[in-house]
Formats: C-alpha cells, sequence, structure tokens
C-alpha cells in the first residue's frame, strides 16, 4: 500500500474514533435553540409530568439553558424558570432531564426534576 492511501485510512480512523468519543456526551444548546419547538415541547412535558406526579401547579416561565445528549434518542437537560412554586412568591428555578424517543410521536419520559437554588 502507498503511503497516501495509509495516511488517509489512519486519517478515517482517527476521526471515526473521535466522533464515537461524543456520543453519549453532553453538548451545549445555543442560545437562539433553547426557543427550538423541540427544546420548548420537552420543557413542557416536564413540567406537566412533575404537576401530575406532585400535585402541583407549576407553569412553564421559560428554558434559561441546557445540554442534549445523544443516546437511544436524545436526553435534554434544561434548565428552566417556573412560577407557580407554592414555597415561593415569585419565580423558582429547577433542572429537568427529559428522554424524547425518535420517530412517529416522539414518546417522552421524565427522568428528573430537581429544584435548584
Amino acid at each position: 500500500m502507498k503511503k497516501p492511501q495509509i495516511l488517509a485510512i489512519l486519517l478515517l480512523l482517527a476521526l471515526a474514533v473521535a466522533d464515537a468519543a461524543l456520543l453519549g456526551g453532553w453538548r451545549p444548546i445555543d442560545a437562539e435553540d433553547l426557543k427550538d419547538p423541540d427544546v420548548i415541547d420537552a420543557a413542557k412535558f416536564a413540567v406537566k409530568q412533575h404537576n401530575q406526579k406532585e400535585g402541583e401547579k407549576l407553569k412553564l416561565v421559560r428554558v434559561e439553558s441546557g445540554s442534549y445528549q445523544v443516546v437511544r434518542g436524545k436526553n435534554y437537560k434544561l434548565e428552566l424558570t417556573v412560577s407557580g412554586a407554592a414555597d415561593t412568591n415569585g419565580l423558582s428555578k429547577y433542572e429537568a432531564i427529559v428522554w424524547v424517543q425518535p420517530g412517529a410521536g416522539s414518546p417522552k419520559k421524565l427522568t428528573s426534576f430537581k429544584k435548584v437554588p
């Protein structure tokens, strides 16, 4: 095999290994993408599921920040500002993790919802 071909193969292998290392890692959601319909839908789903489970009446005000993780579907880790928390008179912050399965109907699962200071 010629040297250029060997170098090309080695480069492709290095890129494949680097790309595989990124799978499963958390990546930040850009500020402009925090208003993406998929992100907002995951945030609304998180608040709704939490309210059903805990009997609360929280309302989503905005998504402050977030990150996502590509797994068999997509995890969204979102910092949310909500209103209506019983222990405050104003706004509260929560971190929610929502798993979204790709495909028709995009089934979701709330895996974590906790108050953050």
